[in-house]
């Protein structure tokens, strides 16, 4: 804008428009525009165009494959299950615990909402264990084989997409709590051929890749290009609408970059300060903090540890894991399963979505 008007910047050429069209010569330079439509007469696999068409789009998409087979470069493959993380391993133990005090008492505790969460945090406290010890007083390794076989299962279907081998990784990195569990990082190891990277905090990489990737979008970092894809829809709420209670976000500088991870167990919020992405401690001086909210009886909202401390006598208004549900059809079966582990209400929404 120039005053009132709009104005067409020239690029360095002159011209009003830029061909979207980028390449690499053999030594590593960046070309774009016509300087790159020119090269690609000579250096096709090296020149990359129409790559709008692509974004947003599943590997899988009919119109994907069409593309492929029309333009010269390849597109790396993502394969993920939403309902495969630590929380569907803390169920499994979870139902395992339930099964065995029915078994052994004859008493079902599956509509007892108190002793359902001293269940849980059973659960919780196995896994945690785990992530320290090879052993605990379960048998993890028996329970949990096959939410196991389908990680090797999404782990070689990904390989297989992006038409690469496990000789072409050159580093694996292991991302979410669950991954400090010994068993974890053995089967990483297995699939891979190559012991997991040590170098990146797993509960914190999510937050910091948040940051990086927003910095990236705003140009402050341009030695990077960073790719992803949600199988969620993303929002941020201001207000809970089912008590009307407002939600009061902190406020950081201008010109914050930030980085959330909303994760199923834990969050954690990062930015960039100096070109480099930093964690910020919540109000307790953690680095992350429980996904867990809550209402007491006078309808204080509570968030994170102290929520986490009020699902001992109050678990009909705590809710966890509400990850899992959102952009879940009501009827879903992962849905269905759910609402009998979990102590709060999962209703149905207008849309027939699941709405906790």
């Amino acid at each position: 804008m120039e005053g009132d008007s709009p104005k067409v910047i020239e690029n360095s050429e002159g011209e009003r428009t830029t061909p979207s069209v980028v390449t690499f010569n053999q030594k590593g330079e960046l070309f774009v525009g016509v300087l790159a439509k020119h090269q690609a007469r000579t250096n096709l696999t090296n020149t990359i165009f129409g790559t709008m068409r692509i974004i947003g789009r599943l590997y899988a998409d009919p119109q994907t494959q069409k593309e492929m087979k029309l333009v010269p470069y390849k597109v790396k493959a993502t394969n993920s299950v939403t309902f495969l993380d630590g929380n569907e391993f803390e169920n499994t133990l979870l139902e395992y615990l339930l099964s065995e005090f029915k078994n052994i008492e004859s008493i079902g505790l599956s509509k007892d909402e108190l002793a359902l969460q001293r269940f849980r945090e059973a659960a919780e406290k196995a896994k945690i264990e785990l992530s320290s010890t090879s052993q605990t007083v379960i048998n993890l390794e028996s329970l949990v084989n096959h939410l196991i076989e389908r990680s090797k299962n999404l782990c070689m279907g990904c390989l297989k997409d992006a038409g690469a081998s496990v000789e072409d990784i050159d580093e694996v990195i292991l991302v979410g709590g669950m991954t400090r569990v010994p068993l974890i990082q053995r089967v990483a190891s297995e699939i891979f051929g190559k012991s997991p990277s040590k170098r990146v905090n797993s509960d914190e990489a999510v937050a910091m890749g948040a940051a990086i990737q927003g910095s990236i979008l705003r140009r402050d970092v341009k030695e990077l290009l960073l790719l992803d894809d949600v199988p969620l829809s993303l929002g941020i709420f201001t207000r809970l609408s089912c008590r009307s209670t407002k939600i009061l976000c902190s406020v950081l500088p201008d010109n914050y970059v930030i980085g959330i991870d909303l994760g199923t167990t834990n969050s954690s919020v990062s930015v960039i300060e100096g070109y480099i992405p930093k964690v910020i401690l919540n109000s307790e001086g953690e680095r992350s903090t429980p996904s867990v909210i809550a209402f007491n009886e006078t309808g204080k909202l509570l968030v994170g540890v102290p929520a986490k401390l009020q699902a001992v006598t109050d678990p009909s208004n705590t809710i966890f894991s509400a990850k899992r549900i959102i952009g879940r059809r009501f009827d879903d079966s992962h849905i269905q399963k759910m609402m009998k582990m979990v102590p709060y209400k999962i209703v149905k929404a207008p849309n027939g979505e699941a709405f906790g």
